[in-house]
């Protein structure tokens, strides 16, 4: 899988769920995925050490899931084995058995908007987060760390025996130049429930600590067969692990099968879905890290998603995350969540606080930012939405292309907005025979023109604008362009 990797550190985690007997597991394990950060370097007796925090989150069906299976998921055993990806067997090291955290559980209801005339969707889901830290030896072969439990969701449309498969999710840290990674961090949930012939939109793009250029893809699910393990299993089994089953006409590309569509755009991560048949859905989606033109990881994540029968009034309720901003980079920004009775923001990166609706983050460095924030409305229904931070490296301008100077107090003025530190030292408005309508030398570092020459509001039309300014870092900038001026 990994090709272009010539060393690397493989953190595979296989997620396997065993069940004493299948009725009993028939419904609580509905996805999860991992992540980890790399926390610095040490020295044990003498050899180099990488850090690592890896955490694992399982999402639980919390309304139908059977409880004694979902106790019985609070401990896994994580083991590390060298080795890079899925598909390498090697030998193992390092068993540690850890216990949850306490779980997080959000209770959506099926009524918020989606109008069903057959069975409704989950209304529950608890999310597990087993976290545990690696002082692992710097090693060119890399590592594999592996869990194993069982097991799906029975009701699966799309895989086959799917009581009888367990789940294997699995991240890569790269090893040697490297090893330092951190690596790509889903959001935490996604919508879970589509009608049956109507499309949806909707992004769940990963972010980087590191920098790294994303790509997205559908993955194919991985598996383990049941009867292997014990129920609660104390050293996972290494790789390689097989890939599951489809049942016809569906696949990890086509996970709604030939006549549905589901595609993910490679660079946003946007997901569009039309679903032609109802059904429970596994799907898996992969982020893929590059550096340097060179793949250096993987990121997973397997999700399940309930299709049903709405009826054609159907809405769904959405939060509001705010209006996108471009700012420049050492600024403190408070983000403002609204329509929502609970909040949670994801990823975390940065926030003070992800669990409000206005959690604080100060940006140090430039780049574009996405933040998604799941609310849940005082009725108990769930909806996303989605804010994009753009930070610069220095201060400009945002200067807008038209206006209304008609006193209606909305966009009465033609006014350069800066965006940080920035201040205008001179600004000149012509008219189409190039005639001076507007010139500033403004002592405030600020221009305004309300669309009038000679106290005459002039007519519609297209103006030309000049102008220059000194950002934050003292240089000056030169801007020409045009406006319309509209009534």
């Amino acid at each position: 899988m990994f090709k272009n990797l010539t060393s690397g550190i493989a953190c595979t985690i296989a997620f396997l769920l065993l069940a004493c007997s299948a009725p009993t597991f028939a419904t609580h394990i509905i996805g999860g995925g991992f992540s980890y950060r790399f926390l610095g370097d040490t020295s044990i007796s003498g050899t180099p050490h990488k850090i690592y925090n890896v955490t694992l989150q399982l999402y639980q069906d919390c309304d139908s899931g059977v409880n004694d299976a979902m106790i019985q998921d609070k401990q896994i055993s994580f083991t590390v084995f060298k080795g890079v990806g899925p598909d390498t067997c090697v030998p193992k090291v390092i068993p540690f058995f850890i216990t949850s955290t306490p779980s997080k559980t959000l209770h959506i209801l099926t009524n918020c908007g989606w109008i069903a005339s057959t069975v409704a969707p989950t209304s529950c889901i608890s999310t597990l987060v087993f976290t545990r830290r690696y002082y692992l030896p710097v090693s060119p072969e890399g590592y594999t760390i592996v869990a194993q439990r069982c097991c799906r969701n029975g009701s699966i449309t799309n895989i086959l025996d799917p009581l009888d498969r367990g789940i294997t999710f699995f991240c890569t840290i790269p090893g040697d130049t490297a090893s330092a990674n951190n690596s790509a961090q889903f959001p935490n949930y996604s919508p879970q429930a589509f009608c049956v012939n109507k499309t949806v939109s909707f992004i769940f793009s990963a972010t980087d600590p590191d920098g790294d250029s994303l790509s997205y893809e559908l993955s194919p699910l991985f598996k383990y067969d049941n009867e292997r393990l014990d129920i609660l299993p104390k050293v996972p089994f290494p790789p390689p692990f097989p890939r599951v089953a489809y049942t016809p006409g569906h696949s990890a590309t086509e996970p709604f099968g030939i006549s549905s569509t589901c595609t993910i755009d490679p660079r946003s991560g946007r997901i569009t879905i039309t679903p032609t048949t109802q059904g429970t859905y596994a799907v898996g989606i992969v982020c893929k890290e590059w550096r340097n033109g060179i793949l250096i990881n993987e990121t997973r994540r397997e999700l399940e998603w309930v299709v049903f029968t709405c009826s054609n009034d159907a809405l769904v309720y959405k939060p509001f995350a705010g209006k996108d901003l471009r700012i420049v980079k050492g600024t403190t920004v408070r983000l403002v969540g609204s329509g929502a009775k609970s909040y949670s923001w994801s990823p975390a990166t940065l926030l003070d606080d992800p669990e409000t609706s206005s959690p604080i983050a100060t940006f140090t460095e430039p780049g574009t930012f996405t933040y998604v924030l799941h609310g849940i409305s005082d009725s108990g229904c769930s909806g996303y939405d989605t804010i994009n931070i753009e930070v610069l490296n220095n201060s400009e301008l945002n200067i807008p292309n038209a206006f209304t100077p008609n006193n209606d107090g909305v966009n009465d003025y033609f006014q350069p907005i800066p965006i940080g530190n920035t201040y205008v030292n001179n600004f000149r408005v012509f008219n189409k025979w190039g005639s001076l309508m507007y010139d500033v030398h403004p002592a405030n570092g600020r221009a305004t023109w309300d669309g009038k020459w000679n106290g005459e509001l002039q007519p519609p039309g297209v103006y030309v604008y000049l102008l220059d300014y000194t950002d934050n870092l003292g240089s000056i900038h030169q801007v020409t362009g045009t406006v319309t001026l509209l009534k």
